[in-house]
């Protein structure tokens, strides 16, 4: 059973970070789509530069889980536990539909998310660079579906919660 209310406890964290350190060393969490209730996933555990980020079913592997890395001016990092890559807009795309994926850690603005939480508890993720949301395309509901940076506007595909694995 995830733990809902440890998105109180991310907030916590995060907001007492200081540059350069991580919500915990040790902490990482299952980012979750409000709309289909289904994990941010690199896709088949791929260790590779550039390998696709998706939703998928919640499993617990170690490629569904991140952790938050804060940079500066309340910006993070978010770091896949299974390759240490970094989630990334691809080629720095300022385009709506722009993909999104796991890289190396540059540390550039396509790298780094503010986390903006919403009444409800959820989180918009959006991207430094181009101030677009992460977002499964289409707001799909299937395994498998795209994860993108679109225009903000709210929808359920663009909230997004921190659980435990």
């Amino acid at each position: 059973m995830r733990i809902i209310n440890h998105v109180v406890m991310v907030i916590a964290a995060i907001g007492t970070l200081t540059v350069g350190q991580a919500a915990s060393a040790t902490t990482y969490y299952e980012i979750v789509a409000r709309h289909s209730n289904k994990c941010l996933d690199v896709q088949d555990a791929s260790l590779a530069h550039g390998a696709d980020v998706l939703q998928a079913d919640c499993y617990g592997t170690y490629n569904q889980q991140w952790k938050l890395v804060y940079n500066s001016d309340g910006y993070y990092a978010i770091i896949a536990r299974h390759s240490n890559k970094c989630l990334d807009v691809q080629d720095a795309s300022f385009a709506h539909g722009a993909n999104v994926l796991q890289a190396d850690c540059y540390g550039t603005y396509n790298q780094q998310w503010k986390l903006v939480r919403n009444s409800y508890g959820y989180y918009a993720i959006i991207a430094r660079h181009s101030g677009m949301c992460l977002d499964v395309q289409n707001a799909s509901l299937d395994h498998g579906a795209n994860v993108l940076q679109a225009n903000c506007w709210g929808g359920y595909n663009q909230q997004w919660s921190f659980y435990l694995p």
